[in-house]
């Protein structure tokens, strides 16, 4: 054990671990160790207090959080930050990294094999606007990571997100390098919070794609979305970099400020499999009221036969691939009107 400070925040008889050999986290040169802020059921050393319980404890703090506001890899100027205080301090100071102290949502963190691990919400993924699973396929429990640099999504469910998002073209990716131009319908991520209002970041193609190197004079983009071999998705850095997040360590809660350009909005960029479906005005006509009065997508299941007689221009926001529950020979049509 050692006196560990962060600044001017000192903990005495701090527990520490000796590490002998470092392998897989990059590089280990530019760091001094690694600081675990998570909750004391991961600690290793299970006796002593975690770096956050003697934080707390020596300084008496009445609501400790720490905040985490990372660079944005969009806005000039901007530098990373890791602050420890009170809520009601951190809160005040999300102006000062660009943020309206009054966006903020509370979200509650769920327990990872019946414990509190992880700092990790609930989450559910749409891509450019249209949900991609139905219920209950369209929930994940998401890790809020910044020791990871990508987000990473269940394997399960990788080969679905991926292939939507990159219009079947994945397979001009190699080890998440892809052309710089290859089309990307943007990711979003939508939370509930703890009064059951919701808010949504998206992530779009200049938060997701980011520049490698150039190749016989083609630029070449690092797609920043890998998978999990676990069940819970990640958000690691690429997601973090679109927001101020607050974490309570009191109540075990996160209080998450999306950046204002984060916030899903009707995407500009166009999609090469977006029709106009006027000469379909009674298919049109049908799902939109049935759509308004469900309040969720329309989902209709679809032979491959049937699919090859039905005309991309019945679409207007439709997902054609294999659903992930279906049987090998159907395939599914997803239609969001809104």
């Amino acid at each position: 054990s050692d006196r560990l400070c962060l600044g001017d925040l000192c903990v005495p008889n701090q527990a520490l671990t000796s590490v002998d050999h470092m392998a897989g986290i990059g590089t280990p040169e530019v760091m001094d160790g690694l600081l675990g802020l998570a909750f004391p059921a991961l600690s290793r050393s299970p006796g002593n207090l975690t770096f956050l319980q003697g934080l707390e404890k020596t300084h008496k703090f009445h609501h400790m959080a720490f905040a985490l506001a990372l660079e944005s890899n969009t806005d000039v100027g901007q530098t990373s930050s890791l602050s420890f205080g009170e809520l009601d301090e951190l809160i005040e100071d999300a102006p000062s990294f660009g943020f309206d102290k009054s966006s903020g949502a509370t979200l509650a963190v769920v327990p990872y094999n019946g414990r509190l691990q992880y700092w990790m919400a609930e989450t559910s993924v749409t891509i450019q606007g249209a949900l991609l699973f139905g219920p209950p396929l369209s929930n994940f429990n998401a890790i809020f990571d910044s020791g990871t640099s990508l987000v990473l999504v269940p394997s399960s469910s990788y080969h679905t997100i991926v292939s939507e998002m990159l219009y079947g073209r994945e397979g001009e990716c190699e080890r998440w390098v892809c052309s710089c131009d290859l089309p990307m319908r943007s990711l979003s991520f939508r939370f509930f919070d703890v009064n059951r209002e919701s808010f949504t970041v998206e992530l779009r193609r200049e938060h997701l794609f980011e520049f490698d190197f150039i190749r016989d004079g083609k630029r070449y983009c690092r797609f920043m979305l890998g998978r999990n071999a676990g069940d819970t998705m990640i958000l690691g850095q690429a997601f973090l970099r679109r927001t101020y997040v607050i974490h309570d360590v009191r109540d075990a809660t996160l209080v998450v400020y999306p950046r204002r350009d984060s916030l899903e909005r009707d995407s500009a960029q166009p999609d090469p499999f977006k029709e106009s479906w006027e000469k379909w005005s009674p298919w049109h006509g049908f799902l939109e009221i049935f759509a308004k009065v469900q309040h969720v997508p329309v989902l209709v299941w679809l032979s491959p036969l049937a699919l090859k007689l039905l005309p991309n221009s019945i679409c207007l926001r439709c997902t054609f691939g294999r659903h992930p529950a279906t049987r090998p020979l159907s395939q599914a049509l997803l239609i969001n009107v809104v």
